[in-house]
């Protein structure tokens, strides 16, 4: 088991929390970064661990026995979406990049409607398709990111607000996705079917309201991986959604008390 200590620079490797042994840290030779992001890939054949301030990449695939690859980005970055030990979708301010090739080169979009001044909060993989949660909205490509598209021209998202996005697990039959934006009080929880030919005829719908939302986490092979701990779809087909309100009985209306939310049957 890992984690990161983004206070001290390090990454750590525990057995039952009984006994911890650090990875990677400023003792390394030439490892002078902060480390605030850890991904690793579903089968275990590679772990990442980043300085998003200064678009550094440390790689292992030997599960953080050795860092012997750093790779370096275009920029500081938002996020990080790794596909494999090779291939990673990056997202910073108003642009996605990705490297089939550990980093050595990278490639942006031929087209894209991300605007400039939106921060990317999360990337989602899956195959050709590549789903970005971004401040003021949701945006799509089904050709790898050569062309970015945004989720629905009617936009229910909060400018200047991120908005974290994932999809339903059966996503290649129904288009459904998920999204929510951490707004106080007022932040719903959406949902809309988005035909990949013409992602921006989608048009987004509450399903639910008053959630509060901070980030979205999403690993499972039928659906993207996509943001931080708020909104996810597991395998099991039930849509949790964590929130940021103060969890009370007190607050009034009393559907504005905070807690974690769940819905059994998102689609309907």
């Amino acid at each position: 088991e890992a984690a990161d200590d983004v206070v001290n620079g390090a990454l750590w490797a525990r057995t039952s929390g009984k006994h911890w042994e650090r990875l990677l840290s400023y003792a390394n030779a030439g490892v002078t970064d902060k480390l605030e992001r850890l991904d690793i890939l579903g089968d275990g054949s590679a772990m990442f661990a980043t300085d998003l301030s200064k678009g550094k990449i440390w790689r292992s695939t030997d599960m953080g026995a050795t860092f012997p690859k750093k790779i370096s980005t275009k920029d500081d970055l938002k996020t990080v979406a790794p596909v494999s030990a090779t291939t990673l979708y990056t997202g910073n301010v108003g642009e996605i990049w990705w490297s089939t090739r550990s980093g050595t080169g990278w490639t942006k979009p031929d087209d894209s409607e991300i605007p400039a001044s939106a921060a990317i909060i999360n990337i989602g993989v899956a195959g050709d398709i590549v789903l970005v949660g971004a401040v003021g909205g949701v945006f799509i490509s089904s050709d790898g990111g050569e062309t970015v598209e945004k989720v629905g021209s009617d936009n229910p998202f909060a400018a200047g607000l991120p908005t974290i996005a994932t999809s339903d697990m059966a996503f290649a039959d129904n288009g459904i996705l998920y999204a929510t934006c951490p707004v106080p009080v007022t932040s719903d929880v959406m949902r809309c079917v988005v035909d990949l030919d013409n992602p921006g005829d989608a048009e987004w719908e509450t399903i639910d309201e008053y959630q509060d939302s901070t980030g979205a986490v999403v690993y499972d092979e039928t659906s993207f991986v996509a943001g931080g701990p708020a909104i996810t779809l597991p395998p099991c087909g039930v849509l949790y959604v964590i929130d940021a309100m103060p969890v009370n009985t007190d607050t009034t209306p009393a559907n504005y008390a905070g807690g974690l939310w769940r819905c059994t049957n998102p689609t309907a």
